[in-house]
């Protein structure tokens, strides 16, 4: 019986290794193979001519194929004939500078392509020819100048879209021509400067769209006509003066959160935040805003707003009107020497947390906060304050930490602080 046990084992123990040794086998040069057909040729100098070697030996059944941080230049047509099963494919961090028209077209079931941090300058139509069923492609961190109209209209299902960091400096009416699934664009950190109108029009179910870090002066609401998915929208770090465009474009029944942190933005009006309806998260910050137009945020279900880098030099009773959910308000780093009694009336029972540091004020006075009652944080450093008037404080039951370091103050009492059960008090660098 042992000895019929012992010859059992032996077999199941050669037909495990045999399998073994046969995937192995045919393992390509420089590359590490596993059972589940993934190749990984990853930092092993493989350039082009070796790569043709490479794909002579490669099993046709391989899902996964790394091909990242090599020496390869060239992409040619149909070059990955023989992998019709391959569903992702890293070409990252190689030299490549042509990838030529129909160099994927045997890759139906490819579901990711990666070419993030390569050289190409230009994609032709036709480049992605047969990749129905990529999900993802990353094409960032090239030198990418020039798109040729429909050169993703065969991406019938892609859903995420890296273009940022290379060197396009317009978007074309026709560039996302065929993307109807798509939910996340980024083309930050690149030159545009331009955006054709009705360029995003056949991105009907974007979600996320990224232009932050480009040269854009001018916004035309048309630009996003029919973008009426869209949840977030970054276009921080432009030079963006005026914002009226967002009164007009059909996203701003559903945009939840919107970027425009440092641009030249220098005024608000009314009719323009106000109709954002669904807006939770809005950050102006580092503009050279100097007025805002009283209730320009009115009826707004605003959670965050950030208004701090600005230049504004008081806080009018009205500002702020009828934001009834405000939980985190950022006005630091201003020149705001005068908060008009009852500005922050409609917080009474929202904001936890509010910035007022790096300003000019010189007092804190009884209407200044009243009916916080929930605020948990306030920042009050580097101004010049040199009196609290008693009772200021008061009202702020809830207040756990409250900063008043960079201050003039000779003196603090009580009476001063009566109100609050403070958790945390500084009051570094003052007079005291």
């Amino acid at each position: 019986m042992e000895d019929a046990v012992n010859s059992l084992t032996l077999v199941w123990m050669i037909g495990i290794f045999g399998s073994v040794s046969m995937v192995m086998a045919s393992c390509p040069e420089k590359c590490q193979c596993n059972s589940d057909y993934f190749v990984y040729c990853k930092h092993a100098s493989i350039n082009d001519y070796q790569l043709r070697q490479i794909m002579d030996t490669m099993p046709s059944d391989v899902r996964l194929l790394d091909l990242g941080s090599n020496q390869i230049v060239n992409i040619s047509d149909n070059f990955f004939f023989h992998l019709p099963n391959l569903e992702y494919l890293n070409l990252s961090d190689n030299w490549i500078v042509n990838v030529e028209q129909g160099a994927f077209q045997s890759q139906r079931k490819l579901r990711d392509l990666n070419l993030q941090r390569n050289f190409v300058t230009q994609l032709k139509e036709g480049t992605f020819k047969g990749l129905v069923n990529v999900k993802t492609l990353n094409l960032a961190a090239n030198n990418i100048k020039n798109i040729e109209g429909k050169t993703f209209s065969s991406l019938d299902i892609l859903q995420q879209l890296y273009l940022q960091e290379n060197k396009l400096d317009n978007i074309s009416s026709h560039m996302f021509e065929g993307l109807d699934d798509l939910h996340f664009l980024d083309l930050s950190h690149n030159d545009i400067s331009t955006i054709a109108e009705e360029s995003f029009l056949p991105l009907t179910e974007l979600w996320d769209l990224r232009l932050n870090h480009n040269k854009l002066q001018n916004v035309d609401a048309k630009s996003f006509d029919k973008q009426v998915a869209i949840r977030q929208l970054d276009l921080s770090h432009n030079q963006i003066e005026n914002i009226d465009f967002l009164a007009s474009c059909q996203f701003r029944e559903t945009i939840s959160t919107i970027s425009l942190s440092h641009n030249s933005v220098f005024h608000l009006p009314f009719h323009v935040v106000s109709t954002v309806r669904r807006l939770a998260t809005l950050d102006l910050s580092e503009n050279q805003i100097t007025s805002i137009s009283e209730s320009a945020f009115f009826g707004l279900s605003l959670l965050k707003l950030n208004l701090s880098g600005n230049d504004l030099l008081k806080i009018d009773r009205n500002m702020f009107a009828n934001m009834r959910k405000l939980a985190h308000l950022d006005l630091s780093f201003n020149n705001l020497q005068e908060i008009k009694t009852g500005a922050f009336d409609s917080f009474r029972e929202t904001v936890y947390y509010l910035n007022l540091e790096n300003n000019f004020l010189t007092e804190v006075n009884t209407g200044m906060f009243r009916g916080m009652k929930n605020l948990l944080t306030l920042t009050l450093d580097n101004n010049s304050i040199k009196n609290i008037y008693k009772g200021s404080f008061q009202q702020l039951v809830k207040l756990e930490e409250l900063t008043m370091s960079n201050n003039k103050l000779t003196k603090v009492t009580n009476s001063m602080l009566k109100g609050p059960q403070l958790n945390t008090l500084y009051l570094h660098h003052n007079n005291l």
